[in-house]
């Protein structure tokens, strides 16, 4: 995936480890894949659970479909 710019605004592709450090609760990893500070209540299970109705073998089966939402 193609990372998107504007004079304002940088949107960097999620990846599988990014996932997987929010799932597992480790913030300062996901900050350091994320290259950026996450607001105080952010990353939490319940948002990567409601931004990805597969599950995490699905993700990790086919991570750079399911992580954008394609079947």
């Amino acid at each position: 995936m193609t990372t998107l710019r504007t004079a304002r605004l940088e949107l960097v592709p999620i990846t599988l480890p990014l996932v997987e450090a929010v799932l597992a609760g480790r913030r300062e990893a996901a900050e350091s894949l994320a290259l950026a500070r996450m607001p105080a209540p952010w990353p939490n299970r319940e948002l990567i659970e409601q931004a990805f109705a597969v599950s995490m073998e699905d993700i990790q089966t086919n991570p750079s479909g399911r992580l954008w939402g394609h079947a």
